[in-house]
């Protein structure tokens, strides 16, 4: 949204399509600092939007860059750090950040709040997801309906390609009550108004071709084949009606 704001005013278009990969970008849209959700060695301290009585509202990250994150908490977490944390990232849990109770004194109480704290991580991925009224939810639905009407007042159209990842196709093809899950997601996403075009049906077929690239993780060429015959061929449908 933050990129379609700083592009739409100089870039001519027809339409506007956002990409949503529900299973990767949900728990993103709560998380400000990577490494809290992920084992990734990325600490920038991000921007990201919450869900509030009149749509979302925009919290910037209190540093311009990488460097001012590291220069400002050299001796630990600060306490402008940590207050920014606990009320904009949902994976900063008390049991693994802060010290409690448990964790104070003995060493099997640090590793009980450690095991804590990784299942509260776990559960907040979980609800993300699977809860429709989710934080999660809340905000990426915002998202969508700020940038619908943004697209409305400059006179195009929106819709949304919601994609899974590899596990997703996976996960699907092998337990239905995964893939009936992501069909009521899209459908709630439809029923808010939104163009929705749905890939997993398509990429379910042809599960056993996909791919991956030379990251491990992103699909590779003959997946990006197979998702750009689908998404061209529902977007051409789509443009012309």
């Amino acid at each position: 949204l933050l990129r379609y704001r700083a592009v739409s005013v100089r870039t001519q278009h027809d339409a506007v399509i956002f990409v949503f990969l529900p299973t990767a970008n949900l728990w993103r849209d709560i998380n400000t600092i990577r490494s809290l959700a992920e084992p990734w060695h990325s600490f920038a301290v991000l921007p990201r939007f919450v869900p509030v009585s009149a749509g979302i509202e925009l919290i910037r990250s209190p540093y311009s860059n990488v460097a001012e994150v590291f220069e400002a908490n050299q001796q630990g977490l600060s306490s402008g750090l940590r207050s920014h944390l606990q009320r904009y990232d949902r994976f900063y849990v008390r049991e693994l950040y802060e010290p409690t109770a448990l964790s104070a004194h003995f060493v099997t109480g640090k590793l009980v709040a450690a095991y804590l704290g990784k299942r509260n991580v776990q559960r907040i991925r979980h609800e993300s997801f699977y809860e429709p009224d989710s934080e999660a939810w809340r905000t990426v639905r915002g998202i969508f309906a700020e940038a619908a009407a943004q697209a409305k007042s400059a006179g195009t159209r929106f819709a949304v390609v919601v994609m899974p990842t590899h596990d997703d196709v996976e996960t699907a093809t092998r337990y239905p009550e995964f893939e009936e899950h992501w069909r009521r997601m899209v459908e709630r996403l439809r029923d808010e108004g939104l163009t929705t075009i749905d890939i997993l049906p398509d990429l379910a077929q042809v599960s056993s071709s996909l791919d991956y690239g030379y990251d491990g993780s992103h699909y590779g060429p003959v997946g990006s084949r197979h998702i750009a015959s689908a998404v061209g061929k529902k977007l051409s449908s789509w443009m012309q009606e």
